[in-house]
């Protein structure tokens, strides 16, 4: 899945991501949502949200966009537990049982998530343990299971701080401070009591993983 990327990736040439006969001036513009290649979206589907077919072209999503995004990391989750379940020569059982409930946010991860801010969301202070969700700040798909299952690649946010922190819209600096995507206009922050710092300065631990979720989504 391609869209305009408020970042300059380069996607290598013949990798499978981008055509090798595109022009380069498109490979540095594109940004990696997802490998659907396990849980394709049809024409159908794309069609749902924006009102007519995607023809042949990829062109910016603005109509259902967002919705369509939604199907894409819902699709890649399913993909990403998948290849876990698949996993050829793996006996360690319990090993793949913990990575994948971390996949979902749930288990062991996020439990000891929790743990480290008190069992409350790391920004607003919220106890209520159904509307907060266990997020990873480093991508899982560049993580090692290491990295998946380590709390200090993650914050607990409550479920609207969650979807912004997971698209890129906020990010943390080193001292705990909110860093705020161009696309929020004043009225969103308005709404949304933003910006708003983390409640605690991270740990050094915490700081790597929150650096690489910033310049991924190249927030200053």
């Amino acid at each position: 899945m391609l869209d305009d990327a408020p970042t300059t990736l380069l996607a290598g040439q013949g990798d499978g991501t981008v055509s090798p006969t595109e022009d380069w001036e498109f490979h540095r513009r594109v940004a990696w949502h997802g490998d659907l290649r396990r849980h394709p979206i049809s024409s159908k589907e794309v069609k749902a949200y924006r009102g007519q077919n995607p023809l042949s072209t990829i062109a910016t999503l603005k109509e259902g966009k967002e919705q369509i995004l939604d199907l894409v990391r819902a699709r890649v989750e399913e993909s990403d537990i998948a290849e876990l379940a698949e996993r050829d020569g793996e006996s360690d059982s319990e090993k793949l049982f913990v990575l994948i409930e971390a996949r979902r946010g749930q288990g062991k991860y996020r439990d000891e998530l929790l743990a480290l801010w008190d069992g409350r969301c790391s920004v607003t202070g919220c106890a209520v343990l159904p509307v907060i969700r266990a997020s990873h700040a480093k991508a899982w798909r560049d993580s090692s299971d290491w990295e998946r299952l380590d709390p200090n690649n993650g914050l607990p946010l409550t479920a609207n701080l969650d979807a912004l922190f997971d698209r890129g819209l906020i990010g943390f600096d080193d001292a705990g401070q909110m860093l705020l995507s161009h696309e929020l206009c004043d009225a969103d922050l308005d709404l949304l009591g933003l910006p708003a710092p983390l409640r605690k300065r991270p740990t050094e631990a915490q700081m790597h993983y929150l650096r690489d979720h910033r310049e991924r989504y190249a927030l200053t």
